[in-house]
């Protein structure tokens, strides 16, 4: 994970885990470690960039349907 500041600092963080049953859940449990190290951090604003089409489409279908 990388994080840039509006300032223009940037932080970078990593995740491992040896326990995911596939590619997807692997994803999704680093996507949701980057969201909860950027709300400890107290970043208010966020964006968000994955390559994996799967669980991006996942959470724009999620998002679709709020």
């Amino acid at each position: 994970m990388v994080l840039t500041t509006e300032d223009g600092m940037m932080i970078s963080g990593s995740f491992a885990s040896n326990q995911v049953f596939t590619p997807l859940h692997a994803e999704f449990q680093a996507l949701l470690w980057a969201i909860k190290s950027s709300i400890q951090l107290d970043h208010s604003s966020m964006t968000f960039e994955r390559d994996f089409l799967q669980l991006v489409n996942l959470v724009e279908e999620d998002e679709e349907d709020n």
